[in-house]
């Protein structure tokens, strides 16, 4: 079996070089049988090479992504960090485990090595509903961008998120759901969230309507991922530029949720932000003509309109003027009202 691509994932991975889609194949590709003895020798020049460097310390990313290695094969969960022994026996563990992976029947394995992947996207000013087999439902936002293999709702539940989409989760506690989004894992039992990663901020939003959300994010700061718990009216949002993260109370779901209905919620936006919303929602650009304008705000909810009609609203409470042509939407004023 060719096994270059295996290879150059794994050393991406270890350097932290991965996308979500190519970190789930990655995976994907270590739990497949045929690949028992390429990843062992994976394992040793790993091995070999930390042990080769300065002091004889490993390298803490290398170390800290061969843990998540770790817990996407076996399903562990550790819970405390391991010093350089105990990762040198855990490796070895590692091995010994994964080796008793393969050697389980797996009916047919044939099936296994040829997993199907399923793409589904959505353009600016378009919204999908997709029923997966389990009878979980995820609405995809504008922008957005789902995958998931044949395999989904066999042992694991697991899709892959760019974008935005709001999760209404079949609850089934033998099947954990877990989405993968940018550097986040998101995992749940059976519950409803909202998870957003579109703003010019570089932040991923993770809000929960129903139930309880656990959050993996890592940080600089430590080897492990940190594990988060938010619960129901709680929002998680982690900086990817910072690698830093809160937990905060919303008072008003709708403004996370609302948009899988139709409805455009506003409280107080600046017109600077307003403006990415609608240029994702109706697929359209939009230009101020002072810089003075992007400042304005505004407070409204505006259900299943076209763009001028929402346009013409905001208008009258700020005074501004404008003018579509094409896809483009000139706005014109001096300053608001």
């Amino acid at each position: 079996m060719d096994t270059s691509r295996l290879n150059a994932l794994f050393e991406r991975y270890l350097a932290d070089g991965l996308s979500a889609d190519e970190q789930l194949e990655l995976f994907q590709l270590l739990r497949d049988p045929a690949n028992q003895q390429a990843f062992d020798r994976l394992l040793d020049a790993w091995w070999e090479e930390t042990s080769r460097s300065e002091g004889g310390a490993p390298d803490p990313d290398g170390e800290r992504r061969i843990r998540q290695v770790m817990e996407a094969i076996r399903g562990d969960r550790p819970k405390r960090r391991w010093g350089w022994n105990a990762l040198a026996a855990a490796c070895v563990l590692l091995i010994f485990s994964v080796s008793l992976l393969w050697k389980q029947p797996l009916a047919p394995i044939r099936e296994e090595v040829q997993v199907k992947t399923h793409e589904i996207t959505t353009a600016y000013g378009q919204k999908k509903t997709v029923r997966m087999t389990d009878g979980s439902v995820i609405h995809l936002n504008a922008g957005s961008k789902l995958r998931y293999t044949d395999d989904y709702n066999g042992t694991r539940r697991e899709v892959v998120l760019q974008g935005e989409a709001f999760f209404d989760v079949a609850k089934n506690p033998e099947k954990p759901f877990i989405v993968h989004h940018a550097q986040l894992d998101i995992e749940v039992l059976g519950t409803s969230f909202n998870v957003r990663g579109v703003d010019r901020k570089g932040t991923v939003n993770v809000a929960v309507a129903s139930g309880l959300v656990t959050v993996k994010t890592p940080t600089d700061t430590s080897r492990m991922p940190v594990v988060h718990t938010v619960s129901p009216g709680q929002e998680l949002t982690y900086d990817r530029t910072l690698r830093r993260t809160r937990v905060s109370r919303i008072d008003d779901m709708k403004l996370r949720t609302a948009w899988k209905d139709g409805v455009l919620v506003l409280r107080g936006h600046a017109f600077a932000d307003v403006a990415s919303m609608l240029e994702r929602w109706y697929d359209v650009q939009v230009s101020f003509n002072r810089v003075a304008m992007q400042h304005c705000r505004f407070t409204g909810e505006f259900r299943n309109l076209p763009v001028n009609k929402v346009l013409d609203l905001l208008a009258l409470s700020s005074g501004f003027t404008y003018r579509i042509a094409g896809k483009t939407v000139y706005i014109d004023g001096k300053a608001c009202n």
